[in-house]
């Protein structure tokens, strides 16, 4: 399995990125560390209370190394005590590095417990185990290999590709709308146009005012990708578990719904909540150290 020289150097990368592209240090080191921690050690407390009581009691040791080191356990059992130290330690290290912005508050703290497990599992999934664990085999088990039906794969039928071209178009040119791109072709349509306002809005909405455009921009194109990737996985689920293949692959032989699943829980997810956990304005820098120096 992945060891944690590899979750920390993945936790540690995606931090410093996450703080070269922030402003105005909306995420700071101590995001990073905390981060980074939940990634590194956060899931392998089960392993690590299974070596301590095996000898004492190995149905309790395996018992808990079965509840903690699973992608939701952590979090669940563990994730309110850890965002509380966490919080705790980054408000005392701001007192005595005299830096408001390594405090965070209980909120902040707390997704980044959950991030952290996510991502570990992120690596944890596909080089666990010869790469045989059960969600890797599951996410291989959506697709549709030619030597599990009898040495070809059938051609998708037209509706299925209509029905990925429409989804795969929707997200492409649905992201560019949204960040303005047909600003200057929905401004150009004839006055005459029939329903010209519903046509324009549908190119690209209202830009929102400047200073928050970035963050609305942002939520709606979060908003879209999500959408579409419920929606395209839930075709790939009707396909191979409703039709169960009758219509044949959802999309070729590619996992596309395992795989889908893979992208969005244990990589698009944890960075959503590493976005959220980031300092949303330069005043909340200052309200959470007011916070720590009252402590």
């Amino acid at each position: 399995m992945p060891g944690p020289g590899s979750h920390l150097v993945h936790a540690l990368g995606v931090g410093t990125a996450l703080g070269a592209l922030s402003q105005n240090g909306a995420w700071t080191c101590s995001h990073t560390l905390v981060l980074a921690l939940n990634a590194f050690f956060g899931p392998d407390v089960g392993a690590f209370l299974q070596f301590l009581l095996r000898p004492v009691n190995e149905q309790l040791a395996d018992f808990l190394m079965a509840a903690i080191h699973n992608p939701a356990g952590y979090v669940v059992l563990l994730g309110a005590p850890a965002a509380f130290t966490y919080s705790f330690v980054t408000h005392k290290l701001a007192r005595y590095l005299d830096a408001p912005g390594w405090a965070l508050s209980v909120r902040q703290t707390a997704m980044l417990a959950a991030a952290g497990p996510l991502m570990h599992y992120s690596l944890d999934v596909p080089f666990e185990e010869n790469g045989k664990t059960p969600y890797q085999l599951h996410i291989l088990a959506t697709g549709w290999w030619a030597d599990e039906h009898g040495g070809s794969v059938p051609t998708p039928p037209p509706v299925a590709v209509a029905i990925v071209a429409s989804l795969a178009a929707t997200l492409f040119f649905g992201f560019a709308a949204v960040h303005g791109a047909f600003h200057p072709l929905a401004r150009s349509l004839p006055t005459a146009l029939p329903f010209r306002a519903v046509v324009a809005s549908a190119l690209c909405a209202r830009a929102p005012p400047a200073s928050p455009r970035a963050t609305v921009r942002a939520k709606r194109a979060a908003s879209l990708i999500a959408s579409a990737g419920i929606a395209y996985a839930s075709y790939c689920w009707v396909m191979l578990y409703w039709f169960e293949g009758a219509l044949g692959p959802p999309v070729g032989e590619e996992a596309d719904l395992g795989v889908l699943l893979y992208v969005m829980l244990l990589i698009l997810l944890p960075l959503g909540l590493c976005v959220a956990s980031c300092h949303s304005t330069p005043g909340e820098t200052g309200r959470v150290a007011a916070g720590s120096a009252q402590a």
